[in-house]
Formats: C-alpha cells, sequence, structure tokens
C-alpha cells in the first residue's frame, strides 16, 4: 500500500447512478486513520454495511462481506470529490458520486410513502379465509 494523499474523513453526499432514473441519494459517513478507512453509505433505505478498507494515493478501495452480501466500493478521490463504482455480489455495478457536505441530511423516510393528492387515507379491500 502506497501513501494516501487524499483523504476522506466526514460525511459526503453521495449521489447513486446520478443522471438516470434510477439515481438515489446516500450518505457517507468515513473515519480514516493513516490510510486505513471504515464507514458505511446510508440510503433512506438502510445502509451498505460496515465498510473498511484503504485509501491509496487518492484511491479508495471499501468492502464488507456479512454472508450474504458482497459489496465494493471503488473510488478515485480529491479533496472535496469522489467518483467511482459500487459492485454488489458477482454482477451488478452502478456508478456514484460524492462530494464532502459536512451538513447533509438524507431525505426523510416519511418523504418515501405517502397518499396521492385528492385522497385523504387508504382504500382497498381482500377476501378474508372464508371468501368475504
Amino acid at each position: 500500500m502506497g501513501s494516501s494523499t487524499q483523504g476522506v474523513d466526514g460525511v459526503w453526499e453521495t449521489e447513486f447512478s446520478p443522471n438516470t432514473e434510477d439515481s438515489y441519494m446516500g450518505k457517507g459517513i468515513f473515519s480514516q486513520k493513516n490510510g486505513i478507512v471504515s464507514g458505511t453509505f446510508r440510503t433512506t433505505t438502510g445502509d451498505y454495511r460496515f465498510l473498511e478498507g484503504v485509501m491509496d494515493a487518492d484511491s479508495l478501495k471499501l468492502s464488507a462481506f456479512d454472508g450474504a452480501h458482497a459489496f465494493l466500493f471503488h473510488a478515485k478521490v480529491s479533496d472535496s470529490t469522489m467518483k467511482g463504482t459500487f459492485y454488489s455480489g458477482n454482477h451488478f455495478k452502478e456508478p456514484f458520486v460524492a462530494v464532502r457536505n459536512e451538513n447533509y441530511e438524507l431525505p426523510s423516510a416519511d418523504s418515501l410513502t405517502f397518499i396521492k393528492e385528492g385522497y385523504d387515507r387508504f382504500d382497498f379491500s381482500f377476501p378474508n379465509l372464508d371468501g368475504d
């Protein structure tokens, strides 16, 4: 491992799959001691587990494996930006971009589920065990 020329300590406002209809936001939260980095990316629906890895020159490599999920994040880092790829399992990968923003907060989870305009309650039905 070479020496770190960049640091990632702190909070990063992150967009996964930027400029696509599948785009979603994340919050990178990292701690760096020398070239060793730990932390996670939080999203509105959870997080990407405990990540650990290295900062080698301007290259960040973070990974996690919990028995069910294999994650790898690889990014090029400058003083205030990060651009990389998120790999999950054998086949999935998506780009991500991030900027330093110590004050960034994810959108409220309450904003994910709502009643459409013009409605004031849920209206649904389904049969019970007797078919009624």
